[in-house]
Parts: C-alpha cells; sequence; structure tokens
C-alpha cells in the first residue's frame, strides 16, 4: 500500500528527527512556493499597470511639449502643421519626450510618421512608414477614439497609446503616438521574478536551519530518555530517569518511564518469586505423578480385562448373527428364485391367455361377418327366387302364345291344302294361285317347324327354370341354416371370449402377486446383504475395539512408565 510505504519510509528508514526536519523544510518550500507565486503575479500586473501609467504620463508630455509650439492642427499637401509651424521631421520633440519620460513617441500625419524615434531594423528612424491596418487604424481613422493596447510595430510587440489629432474642423488629420516595448517590460518581470526567488530560497533555508536547531535542543532530552528505556530493557533497574521534573510532553514521556522502570523492577521481584513456586510445584508434582501413576495403572488393567471380556462376548454375538444371516441370505435366495420361476410361468400362461383372447375375439368378429353375408345371400336368393318364379310364369305364357301359333301354322297349312285343290280345279286359270297355295302351304310348314323348335325350348327353359327355382329354394335354405349356426357358434364364441377375459384376468393377478412377492423377497434379500454388510463392519469394528482396547493399554503402560519416571 503507496500510504504505509510513505510512512514506513519517514518512520523507520529515515528517522523521527530527520523525518520532522524534512517535513518542516517542504512545508517551508511549500508556503515560500505559494508566497512566490503569489508575489510574481503581482509583479507581473504591476509592472503592465506601471507600464501603462508611464505610457500616460508619456502622453502628457507629449501634449505639454506640442501646447508649447502653438494650437491648431492642419494638413496641408502632407504636410502637418501645430498653427504656422510644421511638425514634420521634427525629431528632437519625440527624442524628448523619450529623454524625459522614456519610451517611443510618433507623430503621424495622416497615416504616415512624419517625425518618430521608432527604430527600423536597420537602425534608422521609421520616418515615412504607415500605419498598418488593425485595431488601432480602426479605432482612430474609422470610429474616431483613442486606442489602448498592445500592437505590432514594424515586427515588435509595443504597449501603446495611439490619440487622434483633429483639425478646426473636427477631422481626424495625424495620430499621436506613444508606446513601450513589452520586451522591456517583460524584461523587467523577469528581474523582479528572479528576485523574488532568491529571497524565497533565502527564507527556506533560514528556516531549515533554525528547524534543525529547535530539533535538536528538543530532541536531545527525548535521546536520553531512549538510552534509559534501552537499560531498563536490559535488565538494569536503579538508575535515575531525566526529565521527570518538565511539564511538558518530555516530562510526561520520563515519568511514564519512570514507571516503566519501577513496573520492571516488580516484575523482576515477582519472577523470582515464581521462579521459588514453580521448583515447589515441580516438587509436588512429581509426588503426585507417582500417585497418579499407580491409579492409572490400576485403571488401565482393569479397564483391559472389561474390554477384553466384552471383546470376546460381541465376536461371540458377531458370528452367531453371522451365521443366522447367512442361512436367512440362502433361503431368501432360493426363494427369489423360485418366485421368480412361478413369476414367469404365470406371466407365460397370462400371454397365452391374452394371445387365445385376441383369436377369440377375431373369430367372434368373423362369425359376425359371416353371418352379415349369409343374411345378404339369404336375401339375394330370395330376390332370386322371386326373379326365376317370373320367368317361370313368362315362360308359361310364351308357351300358350307358340300353342296359339302351332294352332295358326296348322289353319295356314289346311287353307293352303285347300287352295291347292282349288287351283287344281281351276285348271290353267288357277295355276298361280296354286303356286301362291304351295308357297302359304311352305310357309306354314316352316311356320310349324319353327313353332315346334320353338316350343322344345321353352319346354327345355321351363324345365331348368324349375329346376333353378328348386335350387334358388334349396340354397335358401342351406342358408338359413347357416345363419341359424353361425349365430349359435359366435353365442357360444362370446361365451367362450368372456371366460378367456376372465383367466387373463386372474392369471395377471396372480403374475402381479408373484412380481409383488419376488419384489418382497428382492427387498429381504437386500436387507439381509445389508444385515450381512453390517455385521462385517461389525466384525471390523470388533477387531478396531480390540486393537484400539490394547494400544490403550499400552499407551495408559507407556504413561504410568513416564510419570513414574518424572
Amino acid at each position: 500500500m503507496p500510504s504505509q510505504d510513505f510512512r514506513d519510509f519517514f518512520t523507520r528508514r529515515l528517522g523521527l528527527v530527520p523525518s520532522i526536519l524534512l517535513i518542516t523544510i517542504l512545508s517551508v518550500v511549500a508556503v515560500a512556493a505559494t508566497v512566490s507565486v503569489t508575489l510574481l503575479r503581482d509583479m507581473h500586473r504591476q509592472a503592465w499597470d506601471d507600464a501603462q501609467r508611464r505610457l500616460d504620463i508619456n502622453l502628457a508630455v507629449m501634449e505639454a511639449l506640442l501646447a508649447e509650439r502653438g494650437t491648431g492642427w492642419r494638413l496641408e499637401h502632407g504636410t502637418l502643421f501645430l498653427g504656422d509651424q510644421p511638425v514634420n521631421g521634427d525629431a528632437a520633440l519625440v527624442d524628448r519626450v523619450k529623454a524625459i519620460a522614456g519610451g517611443v513617441a510618433t507623430i503621424f500625419a495622416g497615416d504616415q510618421r512624419v517625425a518618430t524615434n521608432v527604430a527600423r531594423p536597420d537602425g534608422g528612424r521609421a520616418t515615412g512608414t504607415r500605419l498598418a491596418p488593425g485595431a488601432a487604424y480602426d479605432a482612430v481613422f474609422q470610429r474616431g477614439e483613442t486606442f489602448r493596447g498592445e500592437a505590432e510595430i514594424l515586427g515588435a510587440q509595443h504597449l501603446t497609446i495611439y490619440r487622434p489629432i483633429r483639425d478646426a474642423g473636427g477631422k481626424v488629420v495625424g495620430i499621436i503616438f506613444v508606446g513601450q516595448s513589452t520586451a522591456e517590460v517583460q524584461k523587467a518581470v523577469e528581474a523582479g521574478r528572479l528576485a523574488a526567488l532568491v529571497t524565497s530560497a533565502g527564507i527556506a533555508l533560514a528556516a531549515a536551519f533554525i528547524a534543525w536547531l529547535l530539533l535538536r535542543l528538543l530532541f536531545r532530552p527525548l535521546l536520553s530518555l531512549a538510552r534509559v528505556v534501552d537499560r531498563i530493557a536490559q535488565g538494569e533497574h536503579a538508575l535515575e530517569v531525566p526529565c521527570t521534573g518538565r511539564r511538558d510532553q518530555l516530562g510526561a514521556i520520563g515519568r511514564a518511564v519512570l514507571r516503566l522502570r519501577d513496573a520492571a523492577r516488580q516484575t523482576r521481584r515477582l519472577e523470582e518469586e515464581a521462579e521459588a513456586a514453580r521448583a515447589q510445584a515441580a516438587i509436588e508434582r512429581q509426588a503426585m505423578q507417582r500417585d497418579l501413576a499407580g491409579e492409572v495403572e490400576r485403571i488401565a488393567q482393569g479397564v483391559g480385562t472389561a474390554l477384553a471380556t466384552e471383546v470376546s462376548r460381541l465376536r461371540a454375538a458377531a458370528s452367531g448373527v453371522r451365521e443366522g444371516t447367512g442361512l436367512a441370505a440362502r433361503e431368501a435366495s432360493e426363494a427369489g428364485s423360485r418366485s421368480q420361476s412361478v413369476a414367469h410361468n404365470v406371466q407365460a400362461v397370462a400371454a397365452a391367455v391374452e394371445e387365445l383372447s385376441a383369436s377369440i375375439a377375431e373369430i367372434n368378429r368373423q362369425v359376425a361377418d359371416s353371418t352379415l353375408v349369409a343374411r345378404q345371400a339369404v336375401e339375394a336368393v330370395e330376390i332370386s327366387d322371386v326373379s326365376v318364379g317370373a320367368l317361370a310364369r313368362a315362360s308359361d305364357r310364351i308357351g300358350d302364345v307358340v300353342q296359339l301359333i302351332t294352332s295358326v301354322a296348322a289353319q295356314t297349312n289346311l287353307l293352303a291344302l285347300n287352295a291347292t285343290i282349288e287351283a287344281a280345279r281351276a285348271g290353267e286359270a288357277g295355276k298361280g294361285f296354286a303356286v301362291v297355295a304351295n308357297e302359304v302351304k311352305s310357309l306354314a310348314g316352316q311356320t310349324a317347324k319353327a313353332t315346334e323348335e320353338i316350343g322344345s325350348q321353352i319346354a327345355a327353359m321351363r324345365e331348368a327354370t324349375e329346376q333353378a327355382v328348386r335350387t334358388v329354394r334349396s340354397i335358401a335354405a342351406s342358408v338359413a341354416r347357416m345363419d341359424e349356426v353361425s349365430a349359435i357358434i359366435a353365442s357360444s364364441v362370446e361365451e367362450q371370449g368372456a371366460v378367456t377375459r376372465e383367466i387373463a384376468r386372474r392369471a395377471a393377478a396372480a403374475a402381479d402377486g408373484t412380481e409383488s412377492s419376488a419384489s418382497s423377497i428382492a427387498a429381504v434379500d437386500r436387507n439381509v446383504a445389508l444385515v450381512a454388510e453390517a455385521m462385517a463392519g461389525l466384525q471390523t469394528a470388533e477387531t478396531a475395539v480390540a486393537q484400539q482396547g490394547e494400544a490403550l493399554r499400552e499407551e495408559l503402560s507407556s504413561v504410568v512408565l513416564r510419570l513414574r519416571a518424572a
């Protein structure tokens, strides 16, 4: 930490007196620097104020000298007149101002220097040069005001006053100028600054020397007290303590050191008494240790014997519990195996019953579908029966028509025969009619033949139709019987499905019970394992107790030996 290092530097490395002296010097230097800065700032401001006052004096001197020359300014053809006397080239006037008040002076005719002691860079007078445009030019020629301030004249900075010269009509016809170089003002300021710094340094050195003398005088008694404290720390308690009669802080320190000496003397006496008491206590402690050693030895023997007896009993009990636990673990393991086997078988039965139940449900669904199909077939057979009956009736009507056609054909044939006979009777006149009668006869024969074939076909169709009606009715009866049988099968399958589902439910319950039993047996098995593990830990603990008992017996024996040796 920086602050801690700073304190250590002053209090440990330099020492108290150099530290106080250094702090005093730094304080004096800081005060002197503050005073110097304030003084220099005031000197700088005062120097500029003095320069401005000197310019006012220069201007007053210039105006007084001009007043002696006459009154009334006028500018004619570039020449400036004061009264009847021309001012152009009158260097004596401006030199006199410089001799009286210092600085530089110039008279302008318009903005041109006609009398001046301002020097050019080559050393000659700046007569004939003009006023450069700027703040001074604007103040005089544009506003008709006097300008005060810093301005650059031929490359050099000056503190200046430009006052306008007016003719009788109030027109600005020239300028009266006085000025002082700022370098000269700054030189005066630097000289004052050096003087102030030298003075401040002298004051700081004198203050540091005085502080050093005062610190030596003040800390001399303190060093004496430090030497006394050091001798007291080394064991000298009969020496005199200085500064105890003083009423300042050193007196307080001296009295504190005196109390320290008396306390050290008392401490030394108490230490001697304590040493004697320690010797007596050592003698009494040795006697007590011998008595305590005997008592500890007796207690150790009793504790060791009791501990050995209890360890033996614990070992026997642990062995019995371990054997019982092993037997229980084996039986639990066998019961768990049997239970798992039974559970597996019951689960297999339950799965088979569930599959059987699913098959019966599928059979029931198929039987229902076949019943529906059978009913649809019965309905179709009934519709077919109606259609076949209508076909049989239509065949009967066709047979009646065929008989009618057969009768007409026979009559036509008879009519053709009669026509043939009549044509034969008519002779030649009936030959054409005989041809027609033959054709009619032939047509009647063909009609009879066709009608006969149609009749035979209709008879065959009627027989087939009757056979179809019988077949359809037989099918309808079979389908109806199948519908009845399907209903019976569906009822039986539904009953079997209910029984199968009940078997599946009871098998699942048995499986769950078997699994619960197996889980309980497994839990018993785990508990038995935990008991066995605990018994193993108990056996380990019993062994550890026996070892600790032996170690305790040995440790107590060692303590007894040490007590007796002490």
